[in-house]
């Protein structure tokens, strides 16, 4: 089950950044994290904290 939800959010996390216009480097910036947490995201490796869910 989590790791359907974390597959989940990598799929939407990546749709959102593509209608956006955005890089992984625009939303590290913008969540004050790193490109490399970023794109451990987008391929569904690990979520972000709750901090995290609340600013994407």
């Amino acid at each position: 089950m989590f790791f359907l939800l974390k597959n989940i959010f990598a799929k939407n996390l990546i749709d959102l950044l593509k209608s956006k216009n955005m890089t992984n480097q625009d939303l590290a910036n913008y969540l004050n994290v790193t490109r490399q947490s970023v794109s451990r995201f987008t391929k569904g490796n690990i979520l972000p904290s709750t901090f995290g869910y609340k600013n994407i």
